[in-house]
């Protein structure tokens, strides 16, 4: 088997949240679901430090995912059976998320990333209005049904696809509790936009397809909010990138 490594700055995410990774991913691998399972290294830690100036970084060890990347000419020629395994593979990790929402201490959508970075924008008012009527909106929803942990970032690039067609997830960097709508309004953001941002007809036929897969394993959620959390996504990634600009531009200042 090869192997896949990750590795982050200490001050950027804590040995904690990287212990709480590993614990999530070895849940999903018990319950046989296609995850890629993390190995202890040879002191029996499943995170070590890497010794560099300034904070150490931190680093973990996985068994490589068979398969490769689903790229859009894959997608195309086989959208049907590859959308379709798609959603049973997202409902597959829902039913088991929200079983384990009780006993999780990973964060509320709330809670994920900081909104208040939005201040770090030039002329941000405007910004944090839209941010302030979306929060709003997302607060008065129901959060006692299709809600649970959530992957955050199951796009293409986050899993392989093998040669009998099935799954393999990895990189749970995002994980936290969430509505299950929030993870659909990942991938619909990455295929609307991405892979078939020339095609009207095969978004909607990607989206029937991927919600008869999911209903397969779990009553797929109410799509009326579908655009609330697209839009959600697009702040999510903002913050996203404003954190890691100004984590780079301390680091910079720091060595001067």
């Amino acid at each position: 088997e090869g192997l896949m490594a990750k590795a982050y700055p200490g001050d950027f995410r804590s040995r904690s949240e990287l212990l709480e990774e590993v614990e999530w991913v070895q849940k999903l691998a018990e319950k046989n679901l296609n995850v890629s399972r993390f190995l202890p290294f040879d002191n029996g830690e499943y995170v070590t430090e890497i010794p560099c100036s300034g904070a150490p970084f931190l680093a973990c060890k996985m068994i490589e995912v068979p398969g490769v990347h689903m790229n859009k000419a894959t997608l195309s020629e086989n959208l049907e059976s590859y959308a379709r395994v798609w959603g049973q593979t997202l409902a597959g990790l829902h039913k088991f998320g929200a079983n384990c929402l009780r006993d999780s201490i990973k964060p509320h959508w709330e809670e994920h990333r900081d909104f208040s970075k939005l201040h770090l924008i030039p002329q941000e008012s405007r910004l944090l209005n839209a941010v302030e009527i979306l929060r709003n909106r997302l607060s008065a929803m129901d959060s006692s049904r299709e809600y649970g942990l959530i992957h955050a970032d199951l796009h293409q690039g986050n899993f392989h696809l093998d040669e009998q067609g099935n799954i393999h997830i990895f990189d749970f960097d995002d994980m936290h509790q969430n509505w299950f709508l929030y993870d659909i309004a990942v991938i619909m953001e990455g295929i609307e936009c991405g892979v078939f941002h020339d095609s009207a007809e095969n978004v909607d036929r990607f989206l029937r397809v991927f919600l008869e897969g999911y209903d397969e394993i779990l009553p797929s959620p109410c799509m009326d909010e579908l655009d609330l959390f697209r839009a959600y996504r697009k702040f999510t990634l903002l913050i996203y990138c404003i954190e890691n600009h100004f984590h780079v531009s301390e680091k910079a200042d720091d060595q001067e």
